[in-house]
């Protein structure tokens, strides 16, 4: 536990987890672990989308002429993103980038009441996510491996992109339809 804090500082927050970190028999199970009730707090309005995953936002913005592009200058075009989903809906719509790190708890929910319509696995790579490596001739987010979510939900269409980075195994949807 001290190694990984000083790999990854801060390191895991035992206090959020739903067992004791000891309880995780593998690295998969750790990452993937629950988070209590009480550490992630849903708003009662029910109006808002809310983040799907822990992690840090790197980017927001709005897909502008079928393109959304990064802080760090790099441009994806909605189309490559979603691998043959229909992009129209999400026209003119928002976007966030939430890199997960080490510490982060790699479990994704759904950002807002809504319905799985489908799920896409996109084979690829599995480079480097972290932003200091996101450059514009490596476009890490269509190379990589991703599994795409369309989702129903009453504010609209929504898509969910999940990207493998380096040292990600595998992405498991036990919810998800055909996963």
């Amino acid at each position: 536990r001290d190694l990984y804090a000083r790999m990854y500082p801060p390191g895991l927050d035992e206090q959020e987890a739903e067992h004791p970190l000891g309880d995780y028999q593998t690295f998969n199970a750790l990452f993937t672990r629950g988070v209590k009730r009480e550490h992630r707090p849903i708003p009662s309005s029910g109006a808002d989308l809310l983040s799907p995953c822990d992690g840090t936002i790197q980017d927001v913005g709005r897909v502008e002429s079928g393109q959304l592009v990064t802080v760090k200058g790099i441009a994806y075009s909605i189309e490559s993103l979603l691998a043959g989903l229909d992009a129209r809906p999400y026209e003119g719509g928002r976007f966030a980038i939430v890199f997960l790190s080490p510490i982060d708890c790699h479990r994704v929910f759904c950002p807002g009441d809504g319905q799985i319509d489908e799920a896409v696995h996109v084979p690829g790579a599995r480079l480097l996510v972290h932003p200091p490596f996101q450059k514009p001739e490596y476009p890490v987010y269509t190379l990589n491996e991703r599994v795409i979510l369309s989702i129903s939900t009453r504010s609209g269409s929504c898509a969910v992109v999940l990207v493998a980075g380096w040292g990600v195994g595998n992405i498991t949807l036990p919810l998800a339809p055909g996963f």
